[in-house]
Order: structure tokens, then sequence, then C-alpha cells
């Protein structure tokens, strides 16, 4: 099966999607940690990676993994301010997350006393949101279409969300196929 990236699936501007996979490495029980970005229904950033530190749970897990997302927010929402993108399609730019409480403690200045042991450096998250240059929402772990860059899924699950993520399968005649409607 030959699957091509597309876009123009949506007319929604820049959203973001992060997730992981809490403790999943059996030798030193780091987690790992991905985000996703799309324009127009198309995905235009991906990374996942182990995180650097072990986590004691999966809220200070989830807020790092959250927190690294916002560096690839700031990139590039400027890359679209550079191409003199409407701002209207990425300003605040929507980022998804599915674990309450690390966007609650994204969110709350006050719940960081119960999170003192988490490194400064993940608090650029707090700072974006603060001044609304992100805006944070919760997405279900169903509809997270980042969970498939931290772990196997079953395949309809795979299949969802390959489709959700702007890759099509190409036909024989070079055109694009699949389920979701184009807008």
């Amino acid at each position: 099966m030959d699957l091509v990236l597309t876009f123009g699936l949506t007319n929604t501007g820049l959203v973001g999607y992060s997730d992981l996979d809490y403790a999943v490495d059996q030798d030193d029980s780091k987690s790992t940690s991905a985000y996703m970005f799309q324009l127009f229904g198309g995905p235009v950033s991906w990374k996942a990676q182990k995180q650097s530190v072990v986590a004691t749970s999966t809220t200070e897990a989830e807020y790092i993994g959250l927190s690294n997302a916002p560096r690839e927010t700031l990139y590039l929402t400027q890359l679209l301010c550079d191409f003199r993108v409407n701002p209207d399609l990425y300003d605040p730019p929507l980022l998804y997350g599915d674990n309450q409480a690390s966007l609650a403690l994204s969110r709350n200045p006050m719940f960081h006393e119960k999170a003192k042991h988490i490194r400064i450096h993940y608090h650029l998250i707090c700072n974006l949101v603060d001044t609304k240059q992100i805006q944070l929402e919760y997405k279900s772990t169903l509809e997270m279409l980042a969970d498939s860059l931290t772990k196997a899924l079953p395949h309809p699950a795979v299949a969802c969300h390959r489709e959700e993520m702007g890759l099509c399968c190409q036909t024989t005649d070079g055109l694009t196929s699949g389920s979701i409607k184009r807008t």
C-alpha cells in the first residue's frame, strides 16, 4: 500500500497533538513522548522520542511531553508568519493533550506548588498559556492522533489515525483515496 501526505482535507489552521507512553522502556523506566502538528488536515511536523528523565507519575511524564510541543509551535507560527499566512489560522495555535492533570498544571500557576520537583525548563508551556500564545484543550485518548507515534495500536485505530493525519492511499492513477470527506 502506497501512502501519500495530503493537505486541504479540512479548513483547520495549525493544530497540534501531544501524547506519551508512560515508563515504556523496561530497562530505565523512561517514557516516550510525541507530538504532531497539522495544517489544513495534513501533517507538517512530528516527533517521537524517549524522554531524558524518569518521571515519577503519568502527570509529570505527560507534562514533560506537553512542554516539548511549544518549542515546535513557536517555530511553526513564526514560519507561517514569515510566509504571510493569515494569522487567524495559527494565532493562537491549538494544542491537544489527553491528560487532564497535565493540562491543569499548564493552566494554573497555583498548582505548581504541588509540582516543584519538575524542572524549570518544562514550565515554558505555562508562560505561553498565560500570555495566550498557545491554546490548550483536552482530546480523549481515542481521538489523540499522536497516540500512534508512541505505542502500538490495534489495526482499526491505526487506520483511523492514519486517515485523520492526512495519510491517504495512492491509487494507480495517482489520485488519493480515503474515507475522509474533503471540505
